[in-house]
């Protein structure tokens, strides 16, 4: 060993607090080990290892003799230093520059070490939330990068942090054995159960079907939350529909393991023994399980199919991305894997996912019209944008009454012409009309395209989501309430009973569902540019009136006497003949 094996070797030693000599006996005998000091050469040497890490696990840093090292060049097959600490000691050592040999003059410049102690995923995840996130949301000059890059930045950071969090979740979750049903006081053997088989204790019986029913009623609550009862609430976007069909799959796996285990398995053999009346219910609800788990594995895949495009929805509130890019590349893929199966366009899930994209085009619309008319101050700047737009000529301006109608045939016109520019607000509020249109015309292509290539059947709706109370339409007809999504909790007897866990969403041909949000917003903005042409028609007028003579009292008074007597002359002006008669 030269300079350079005890400088490694100090670096050791301060990682565990202990410079003793028995310490340093103990690490000097582990380096001296053939096997490690030939990694370790190599490692120093020119052209050799690029990184070492050392593992330390020490059950008492004040005993040597109960240290155990390990020493490996990568972090591949850690499986094999059959380590028996969840997270032992780790330090690295890693060289930029591996065309010479290490010199022991410049170690400290040419190494360099660090050391991860307890759970690197904790440790990364506090580093994360409490050190970086905090600075750059703090950071205001971002030199040459465009607001839209910072804005990417940020939102791919936040997804990272959240991926940190969800893995740092699982391995807590692991970690502590989550248990979703009740655990039974009493395990019995399978050997117990063989030998007493004819008769078996009362109570021990009746403490298992109790055990049982309250599994039944906790797998048929969590089998309910399929359903989806938020479908008119804007915030939700196909972001949260994936985290929440990913929350449901850990839930059922989580299940699943539980009912694998020894101690349900018992309970399982006790009622199967004897011969309980709740079998049956149990029965089914294990074959509810099954299918709840193949189901929900089906959506998780079709939505992550999807996700570079609710990603891309997500991040970019720019109305020329969303029309030019975004919204066809989403319903080419959507057409795409419908021509594999078409399940989920005729048990509501698709119609229900257009909802959410439509929420999300909401907030992304809002968003985008938020840039213009909020300041860094949180100030509203909407009626001082407002009063800019009136001050402008009427030539300068175009109306927008009839936009729908009379631009819907000119899209590509449209695409040019509303986004050319993004500075005022008038043009903004264009711009999000033209996503809207944009949006209900794929909308509308992909539902002949499913007409036409699947059959389906061309009814207005069997969305169990009813529109907004007062809200009318040449579809209400055939909708039901939302109180009719609800089902009993009462455990279905057979297969198609329990479809109706994942059937309930939105169809494809419910437009007042799917364009909710979406199109109520755009209601506002149309009444928004009707108020500012208003007001600028008004402010025309007022200039034109300019100069007029003001009216005089004896006009008015002179109007006054001329419309009197010419009622009074009508009055009095009667036919001979009638006047006669009356006489």
């Amino acid at each position: 060993m030269d300079e350079r094996h005890w400088w490694i070797a100090g670096k050791v030693q301060q990682a565990l607090d202990n410079g003793g000599a028995e310490s340093s006996a103990a690490l000097e005998a582990f380096i001296l080990e053939p096997d490690n000091l030939q990694l370790i050469n190599k490692f120093l040497q020119a052209e050799g290892h690029q990184a070492i890490f050392f593992f330390i696990e020490a059950r008492d840093k004040a005993n040597p003799s109960t240290w155990k090292f390990h020493v490996k060049s990568d972090l591949q097959n850690l499986e094999i230093l059959h380590l028996k600490t969840s997270f032992p000691v780790l330090l690295y050592f890693l060289r930029f520059e591996i065309n010479h040999d290490v010199d022991a003059g410049l170690i400290e410049k040419e190494i360099l070490c660090g050391e991860i102690k307890e759970d690197p995923v904790e440790s990364l995840r506090c580093l994360l939330n409490e050190l970086y996130i905090p600075l750059l949301r703090a950071q205001k000059d971002w030199g040459f990068c465009s607001p839209e890059n910072v804005i990417s930045f940020m939102s791919g950071l936040d997804k990272y942090v959240s991926s940190i969090d969800e893995a740092a979740t699982t391995t807590d979750l692991g970690k502590h054995h989550m248990t979703i049903l009740k655990r039974p006081h009493i395990v019995v053997s399978p050997d117990f159960l063989l030998q007493r088989s004819a008769v078996l204790d009362p109570e021990l019986v009746s403490e298992a079907e109790t055990l049982v029913s309250e599994w039944i009623k906790t797998i048929d609550q969590i089998l309910m939350e399929a359903i989806d009862e938020r479908v008119l609430d804007i915030t939700t976007t196909p972001l949260t529909e994936i985290e929440r069909w990913h929350h449901r799959q850990k839930m059922l796996s989580f299940i699943t393991e539980q009912l694998r285990g020894k101690e349900c398995k018992s309970v399982i053999g006790i009622m199967i023994s004897s011969k309980s009346r709740l079998l049956k219910r149990w029965k089914a609800i294990d074959i509810s399980i099954t299918e709840a788990v193949n189901a929900t594995k089906d959506r998780v895949k079709y939505l992550e199919a999807l996700y570079r495009h609710f990603d891309a929805l997500n991040t970019d509130n720019n109305p020329e991305n969303l029309i030019n890019s975004i919204l066809p590349g989403f319903f080419n893929s959507v057409q795409q894997m419908e021509m594999l199966s078409r399940h989920f366009s005729k048990n509501g899930f698709l119609g229900l996912l257009l909802t959410k994209v439509s929420n999300q085009l909401c907030l992304n619309c809002k968003s985008f019209l938020r840039e213009v008319i909020s300041v860094e101050d949180s100030k509203d700047r909407l009626w001082e944008v407002i009063r800019e737009h009136i001050t402008k000529n009427k030539k300068e301006t175009l109306s927008m009454t009839g936009f729908g109608e009379e631009r819907l045939l000119k899209r590509e016109k449209l695409k040019v012409k509303v986004l050319k520019s993004d500075n005022s607000l008038y043009e903004r509020i264009q711009a999000c009309l033209a996503v809207y249109i944009c949006f209900q015309e794929e909308v509308q292509r992909l539902r002949e395209w499913l007409l036409g290539a699947h059959g389906l059947q061309r009814y207005s709706s069997l969305s169990s989501v009813s529109t907004a109370p007062g809200r009318l339409s040449s579809l209400q007809t055939s909708k039901t309430s939302k109180s009719n999504m609800r089902v009993t909790l009462s455990v279905p007897s057979n297969s198609e009973q329990q479809n109706d866990y994942q059937s309930n969403g939105v169809a494809i041909t419910d437009d007042d569902t799917i364009m909710y949000h979406l199109e109520a917003l755009c209601v506002k903005l149309k009444q928004t540019l009707d108020i500012a042409d208003k007001l600028q028609e008004y402010k025309i007028l007022s200039k034109q009136t300019e100069g007029l003579r003001k009216p005089a009292q004896e006009d008015l008074m002179e109007d006054e006497d001329i419309e009197s007597g010419s009622l009074f002359d009508v009055a009095m002006q009667e036919d001979p003949k009638d006047s006669g008669l009356n006489k």
